[in-house]
Parts: structure tokens; sequence; C-alpha cells
């Protein structure tokens, strides 16, 4: 890949700073400092004299009409399924009964029904033009989703390890895409990971410290900012999003302090992360003031899409940087969520209809108030739910 003046790379930790070109001629996952994260860092005086004020104007498909924004050198050439450009709904009846001025920012109907299509579909294209012909990534089922069919598309040999509480509808789609499916225990699925990056294949995912961090797919979700800034015409007051990792929430926040940098707004909203209480990383870091999210061991919960060991700490500085919060939200209070969603014509899997039980919540503690804007961001589509869900809703 060609050195792209508009990016450089640079490590969190010790801030070192390598061009585009210096780390991707040197990107060798599964190898280095277990600690060791490099992040994209954008040229904003390059992209100003490049761009000027139409950073947001450009053409290309899906979340690539920011392509200045994004690590790619040429949109004409990138594989997208026209992800994004999600609506942003009026939780009408929610408002109503609470005072929020609510919106739903419908990541469902994204082309495999989840956010994650956003990140997997720049990585993708990244490990394309790092010449990479094999994919391989570790999930609850979402992320495995995505990566499958995008790299279907892209012509690249894909394998998935799954954790055993994925649905019979995500395994049988993996299957339809080509994928090589490998159904393991939760916590044996980074172990996995690790080793096939050693291998010689690209990992999709994982912005975490670690040997095989992908640091270039955090910057899909940027394009939620992005988006949410057009619908809105403006931004709002309250972002709120369901964690595991918290890369979506990070990748958010970094999209609205990008626009802030580049003089496209003068604000940016309050992040709140939403977690099962099971798994309450972010939150018991944030209500200890810990330095760093707190290790935990995850128990049995609805929310099995956002029950993680630990959650980044770009996640929990977003948090704290923008004012905001994270809360944890009990099995009964989601499920209740889902039918309140359903009600405004959206139905989520319980790990994101827990944003809806997060908002009452907040407004309950007070970190919320009646007329300010807050924008949801319902992650992933209810259509894969598992067995144990639909049953629980069917009783």
């Amino acid at each position: 890949m060609n050195d792209q003046s508009r990016f450089g790379m640079r490590r969190v930790d010790t801030q070192e700073s390598l061009s585009w070109s210096e780390y991707c001629a040197n990107f060798r996952p599964g190898e280095g400092d277990a600690e060791e994260l490099w992040e994209v860092e954008p040229n904003y005086d390059e992209l100003v004299n490049q761009f000027g004020k139409e950073l947001f104007g450009q053409r290309g498909p899906g979340i690539f009409r920011f392509w200045p924004l994004l690590p790619v050198e040429n949109p004409e050439l990138v594989i997208s399924l026209y992800e994004g450009n999600t609506p942003l709904l009026n939780a009408r009846h929610y408002s109503y009964r609470t005072g929020l001025n609510m919106h739903l920012k419908n990541e469902c109907l994204n082309p495999t029904g989840s956010f994650k299509d956003r990140y997997d579909g720049l990585s993708i294209n990244v490990a394309r033009g790092l010449g990479y012909d094999k994919v391989v990534c570790a999930s609850t089922g979402n992320h495995a989703l995505s990566v499958a069919a995008y790299a279907a598309a892209a012509g690249l040999s894909c394998r998935v390890i799954v954790a055993n509480s994925a649905s019979e509808q995500v395994l049988a789609t993996l299957l339809a895409c080509g994928a090589e499916v490998q159904v393991v225990a939760p916590q044996d699925r980074f172990a996995i990971l690790s080793e096939e990056g050693k291998s010689g294949a690209f990992p999709v995912g994982l912005f975490m410290p670690g040997p095989t961090t992908n640091p270039f797919g955090i910057e899909g979700y940027k394009t939620i900012a992005y988006e949410v800034f057009e619908q809105f015409e403006g931004v709002p007051d309250v972002v709120i999003f369901p964690c595991a990792r918290g890369n979506g929430l990070y990748g958010a926040w970094k999209g609205f302090l990008e626009m802030k940098k580049l003089g496209l707004v003068e604000s940016t909203p309050r992040m709140y992360g939403c977690q099962s209480t099971v798994a309450p990383s972010l939150v018991l870091a944030y209500d200890s003031a810990l330095d760093s999210p707190a290790m935990v061991a995850p128990g049995e919960t609805i929310a099995d899409a956002i029950s993680e060991t630990v959650s980044s700490q770009q996640a929990l500085d977003a948090i704290r940087e923008s004012g905001g919060a994270a809360v944890g939200i009990e099995d009964d209070e989601i499920y209740e969520a889902v039918f309140q969603l359903g009600r405004e014509g959206v139905f989520a899997e319980p790990s994101s209809a827990a944003v809806l039980a997060a908002a009452t919540r907040l407004l309950d503690l007070g970190m919320v108030s009646p007329g300010e804007a807050v924008v949801a961001v319902v992650t992933s589509s209810g259509l894969k739910s598992s067995a144990g869900i639909c049953e629980r809703i069917l009783e």
C-alpha cells in the first residue's frame, strides 16, 4: 500500500509515530509486545488542504462516501455492501412517556444486521490493500457474520472462531458465506485468534492491547458520528452505546472529536456506555474511579453480545472525557426494553435493547434530563437472536 499523506500511525502508550507506509510495511499480526496498541492518526491540516469543507461531500458506496476521513486510497476500488446510512428514528412513544427527545440510530439495517459492518467493511478493505488473502476473527456472532460476508464479497478465505452461544441462524449464514467455522467456549476464542494471526491470517477485530490487535476497523465506527451529525443537523446532547469492549462507543467519540478539530461542530455529546450487570467492566471502573477497566468473570445473561471479561481503555477514557458515565442493566430491564423498542417498530437483540433501559436508568439518576436530545445506538437486529430469548418472548 502506498504512503498516504492523509494518515499516520500513533502508538497509544508511547506516542511513537510512524508514517502509514512505515507501519503497514512492518505490520505483523501475532507478533510484538502484548500491550502494544497503534491507532490511525489523521493529518487534519492535510485533510483541510486537500478537501476543504468537502470532506462529507465525496462520492463512494456506503460508509466510503466519507473516504477522505477513512484509511482507504481509492474509493472506486473498495468492496462495499452499502453499509451505513442507517436511519435516525424518532422514538415517539418513549419520548412522550419520559420527556426525553429520544432518537434511535437503527444499525439493524446494515447489510448483515449490525453495526459491525462498519468496522469489518473497512478492515477487509485494508486487509486487501495489505495483500492478505485470508482473514480470521473471534466473535459471539455478529462480528463473525459481518467478517464472513465481507470476506466472501472480497474473494478472501475466512475462518471464524465463534462462541458456543451463537444462534443457529448465525452459524447457517456463516457456512452459506463460505466461512470455515470453529465453535468454542467463549474464553478460548482469543488464543486461537492469536495463533491464526501468527500463521499469516489478517485478524479482523479486537481493538485492544495485544499482539493480534487490528487498528484499522475502529475508523469505520467514526461514520456513526458523521451520520448522526448529518441527520440530526447538529450534535445531540447525549449518545448511548451498548458496550462489550466498547470499541463502537470509542469510535463514535473519535468521530465527534474529529469533526470538532476540523471546525465542523462546536460541541461534542456526552457518551454513555451500558453493560449487563454480569459483565460490568466499564461500570466498575467508572463507579470506583479506577484508572483502567476492571477484569470481570461474566455470568449468564440474555445480553451475551455485551458480555466480555474486560473493556477497552479507550472506551473508558471517552466516557470520562465527554462527561458521560457507564451504567449496569439487569436482564429483566433488558428484556422489557426489547418490547419497548418493538413498540417503536424496531426489533433488536437484547444486547442492543439495553440502550433504552440505560436511558431510563440515566433519567432516574439525573444524569440526563427531560428535553435533552438523546441518540441511542441500536447496534444489532433481533432477527439473529438465540433460541433462548425467542422462546422467552413466546412464553
